[in-house]
């Protein structure tokens, strides 16, 4: 499926205004009804950030887990939201979770290719690496931007001269 043509739906379907649960539902009803090669299909994960009350709705579909780091206590945990991917199973129901979010906490999105950037040693970086890294970064009260490049530096320094095998998108928000 060619960006242009999933943006496209997205854009049309996120004009309806519902609810995460129901825009994801409709989604993964119109892939499956569109997408002609059953090996494809489109992991996607989105969130509605209030900023007035500082709630985070979040949907996944086959994307790696976002990380929350909560200031209060200085731990980072995954926010587990699972389900297939839109475009595999026309029933597939999708569940939102509801984050209360505080001052200094972040939340950090990031895709598959930072936890599994591998060294020359063919070593990953891993999930557990990763959330050490966040946590560690996070203690420091830096800003969304610095904490993307500090993460992103770690990533590459870990993999050093090894061939990078996937993209590495790192998204931060940080509450103020």
């Amino acid at each position: 499926l060619f960006p242009w043509c999933s943006s496209g739906i997205l854009r049309s379907q996120i004009e309806l205004g519902d609810s995460l649960k129901d825009l994801f539902a409709r989604l993964n009803r119109t892939l499956c009804d569109t997408l002609t090669n059953r090996r494809t299909f489109v992991c996607f994960l989105m969130g509605e950030l209030n900023l007035s009350t500082r709630r985070l709705i979040l949907a996944n579909s086959g994307c790696p887990y976002p990380y929350l780091y909560r200031a209060s206590t200085q731990e980072v945990e995954e926010l587990v939201l699972d389900a297939y991917p839109l475009g595999v199973r026309a029933d597939t129901e999708y569940r939102t979770q509801e984050i209360e979010l505080e001052t200094g906490d972040y939340v950090v999105f990031c895709s598959d290719g930072l936890p599994e950037a591998d060294n020359i040693s063919d070593e990953l970086f891993g999930f557990e690496r990763l959330a050490q890294a966040i946590r560690q970064e996070c203690r420091k009260d830096l800003s969304a931007a610095d904490l993307v490049d500090r993460l992103m530096g770690e990533v590459q320094a870990f993999a050093g001269e090894a061939p990078q095998g996937d993209d590495k998108t790192c998204v931060v928000i940080r509450v103020g």
